[in-house]
């Protein structure tokens, strides 16, 4: 499981590169997203700059069969990216 979890964050670093500036006064965070009636957890890039509108991209997903591993996901995202991570289970 664990590889699948490494590959799963290594896709989403690879897609958020371009995104991820590191500008001044800007604020970066990634959102996971369960919802009830689809079988997988949804994954949001956002960010937004202070007085100015929040950005939000999907950058991937997680299967909900795996999901007895999604704390470990979001611990390997954040470690990995150095962004925080809210967990959203619907």
């Amino acid at each position: 499981m664990d590889n699948e979890i490494d590959l799963t964050v290594n896709k989403i670093k690879r897609q958020i590169e371009p995104l991820f500036r590191k500008e001044r006064n800007t604020l970066y965070h990634f959102r996971v997203v369960g919802t009830p009636f689809t079988e997988k957890y949804n994954i949001f890039f956002e960010w937004h700059k202070i007085n100015h509108s929040t950005i939000s991209r999907q950058v991937g997903s997680y299967s909900k069969r795996n999901s007895k591993y999604i704390d470990e996901f979001v611990q390997s995202l954040e470690r990995a990216t150095g962004v925080s991570v809210q967990l959203l289970l619907q």
